[in-house]
């Protein structure tokens, strides 16, 4: 058992890795790797305050999030025993991400290219490679003003000014620091990052436009060549991301709290379902990027089998085994022998995995391993789906992403699905500038089988809210699997240049209502180097409700930093507290920017003149229809409200969080 503080009640913290790149030559002595000859036997208690070289440590409830319900039945039949993409030429080729910490970035692009063959993309023989480099080096450098200025970089037309800047990168200091394009290539990062990085149009383009180096002429795990990319090449693009699925993990962690909510014990399970999970994104759109505990300790790791199992799942700083690296997952076999592991797993069973450690290493098998089903250190398991046109003639489907969000999911802090109560509604508000249609929009989303209401408004000129204008399209989706989806209008709409219209969503998953809205901690101070990011946002761009749309804050006017958040009835409700940190401890300020929607327009022929779509009806929650019940804990208008009190403190000791019930961890 272990005392709890309020702040580690309401503020799940998340994980980081900060193996800083793993030399293939340095494998043949696991000591080479920071790897310790650990025998813990038992699950320890975690610590949400604990820092230490490995950074905050995950709460083990973090990884339910993303889980299915335990009551909800698994729908998943007549999966095969066994199945390899690489059989049925739908993964590419090892790569070696020598040593620099940017496997995650590797994992992410094999998900990637394994769709792409998976979606017949590539017809003529060669497999697809993509750009390692672009992903990991813009993942941490926000864009300039010249970047924002540039409308052929950006795809959006918009004047995005007020957005220079935002993001995540590092200020370096120190007599210790490393140079900047090291602390980039080197500290790591996750399918968070992933994420915000792709679902903005920052990439993906190919290897040959922008290679990878590898460093031949150094053994130092700790060096990186001067590999700063022109900001140019930031949006060069070859392939759009426009579905990320964040599925399911086998290993969970869960936590039964006392009545009192001063002690916690923790407890791990293994889900079958999300192992069905994982085995049908393999055969429905190609690999799947995963994070697991590197080691060669030998009770964990078979090398003459190339096969892992790690029975334990511990976060002391001598033996954590928190997952520290990213791979992907190209197959599996249900079959494979528990006796092929050194330590026996509950049953047979294993992935087979593709690593980023080319196909020399004795420990691997030309490049491969087995990992067991049943191993508790699988984390972040995700599949990157990409924009393939029906319109063989056209590269994307669409032609601009009109977007605010560029820290989105890679936020330090999201708040959980509920904490904003059961009637919240988000909503963005663009401007178009040419002569288009809006084809489809963005959703993220926290729980598998969320329910994603939406609505478009053609704004009045006077417009006081986002849905103050004419209801020109709705409709209802229901997505499998958290994470960042494109939605397709059943009517697009028609726009002409200069015309506001707004793009409204409701959320709704197993644990309430979710608001996805970017929330940064501005500064988080280490002994060499800051981590720092911004968060913008400017009047009039994005809002939440608390009550279905009847009323609306923007979220230009949150200010978190004051420890209060102005509503829109003019009360003032408490946004943060001052217990996140329970030791009295300095916490770094927090900005609000805009919530995570985007809308995705083609270009018009101006000489065009465009059917009205048929009215849609009324939704059957609009806002004039909005009441408060017995059941709301969130009364009408007018009266006193609650914001949220908390959200995730960091998922990186130097870096990243998400909220929720996840286990994340950062990758390298």
């Amino acid at each position: 058992m272990k005392h709890l503080g309020r702040a580690a009640i309401a503020a799940l913290s998340a994980t980081i890795l900060t193996c800083a790149g793993i030399a293939p030559t340095a494998f043949a002595d696991p000591t080479d790797l920071g790897f310790t000859d650990d025998a813990t036997g038992s699950i320890t208690n975690l610590d949400t305050t604990q820092r230490g070289s490995a950074g905050l440590h995950a709460n083990p409830n973090l990884q339910a999030l993303y889980n299915y319900d335990p009551d909800q039945p698994s729908a998943i039949a007549d999966l095969p025993a066994s199945y390899d993409l690489r059989k049925e030429g739908q993964s590419t080729s090892v790569k070696n991400q020598g040593y620099w910490g940017t496997c995650w970035a590797f994992g992410t692009l094999a998900s990637l290219e394994s769709n792409l063959i998976k979606q017949g993309a590539v017809t003529d023989g060669t497999e697809p490679d993509l750009s390692e480099l672009q992903l990991a080096w813009f993942s941490y450098t926000p864009m300039s003003q010249e970047t924002y200025k540039s409308t052929d970089l950006l795809t959006s037309p918009m004047d995005l000014s007020d957005q220079i800047g935002e993001g995540t990168s590092f200020i370096t200091s120190g007599e210790n620091a490393l140079p900047l394009n090291q602390m980039v290539l080197n500290f790591g990062g996750n399918d968070l990052q992933a994420t915000n990085t792709l679902s903005s149009w920052q990439g993906a383009t190919t290897e040959s436009e922008i290679p990878y180096s590898l460093i031949p002429d150094t053994e130092s795990p700790n060096y990186s060549p001067d590999a700063a990319l022109s900001d140019e090449l930031r949006t060069l693009s070859q392939v759009h991301v426009q579905n990320i699925d964040y599925l399911p993990l086998p290993a969970t962690f869960k936590i039964a709290i006392t009545p009192d909510i001063t002690d916690y014990t923790e407890y791990y399970e293994y889900d079958p379902a999300a192992t069905d999970a994982i085995k049908r994104a393999l055969m429905d759109t190609g690999a799947v990027s995963l994070g697991y505990y590197a080691t060669l300790y030998s009770k964990d790791y078979n090398v003459d089998n190339a096969a892992q199992y790690v029975g334990r799942y511990v976060t002391s700083e001598d033996g954590s085994t928190v997952a520290n690296h990213g791979v992907t997952i190209v197959g599996w076999n249900d079959n494979y022998p528990a006796s092929n592991f050194t330590t026996m797993p509950p049953g047979n069973g294993a992935w087979i995995v593709k690593n980023s450690w080319g196909t020399d290493i004795d420990s691997l098998k030309e490049g491969y391993f087995y990992l067991s089903y049943y191993d508790m250190t699988i984390s972040q398991a995700s599949t990157y789906q990409a924009d393939v046109p029906q319109d063989s003639s056209r590269t994307f489907s669409y032609d601009h992403n009109y977007q605010y969000d560029f820290l989105s999911t890679s936020s330090y802090y999201i708040f959980y699905p509920g904490e904003w109560g059961n009637k919240a509604r988000i909503a963005n508000v663009f401007t178009t500038q040419g002569t288009e249609q809006l084809e489809a929009i963005s959703a993220v989303t926290a729980n598998p089988g969320s329910k994603v209401s939406y609505e478009v408004y053609r704004l009045n000129a006077d417009s006081a809210s986002p849905t103050d204008g004419t209801l020109v399209a709705n409709g209802t989706e229901v997505v499998e699997y958290a994470g960042y989806h494109t939605l397709v209008l059943d009517n697009p709409v028609a726009l002409e240049a200069g015309e506001r219209f707004s793009v409204v969503e409701t959320i709704e998953g197993r644990d309430g209502r979710y608001v996805p809205i970017e929330a940064a901690a501005t500064d988080y101070d280490y002994s060499d180097y800051t981590l720092h990011q911004e968060a913008k946002v400017s009047a009039g761009q994005s809002y939440v409700s608390q009550d279905d749309g009847v009323t609306w804050t923007d979220a230009a006017s949150i200010e978190p930093g004051t420890g209060t958040f102005p509503s829109s009835d003019d009360t003032i409700a408490q946004f943060m507290t001052s217990e996140l940190n329970e030791n009295g401890e300095d916490e770094p300020s927090i900005s609000i920017g805009n919530v995570m929607i985007k809308a995705f327009t083609t270009d018009r022929d101006p000489s065009d003149t465009p059917e009205d779509p048929e009215s849609p009806e009324e939704p059957t929650d609009s806002p004039k229809d909005a009441t408060a019940s017995d059941e709301d804990p969130l009364p009408a208008t007018g009266a006193d409200w609650s914001a949220p009190a908390a959200v995730c403190v960091l998922l990186f000791a130097t870096g990243l969080c998400v909220i929720g019930i996840r286990r994340v961890a950062t990758r390298v």
